[in-house]
């Protein structure tokens, strides 16, 4: 399972921190239009000592109103979810 999650605010990025601690999907793209604030949500993850395979955790950035570079996000990551 390849999950994509659009906005890293607070839900988006209690979202991340969970999931860091499940192993039941493959990648997590967590995506924003704030590029920087995907990133720090990506990188506390990844820190976090109870993260199992921080390496599946990605950043990105995409804008939430624009239904064709969610798409594309989708598909260059080959997102399931």
């Amino acid at each position: 399972m390849r999950i994509l999650v659009v906005g890293s605010g607070g839900v988006g990025d209690a979202v991340a921190r969970i999931a860091g601690r499940r192993d039941f999907f493959e990648r997590m793209v967590v995506a924003d239009h704030d590029t920087a604030r995907a990133e720090r949500t990506v990188a506390a993850v990844q820190a976090h000592p109870a993260t199992r395979h921080p390496e599946r955790f990605v950043a990105a950035h995409v804008d939430a109103s624009d239904e064709e570079g969610i798409a594309a996000l989708a598909r260059e990551h080959g997102v399931t979810h």
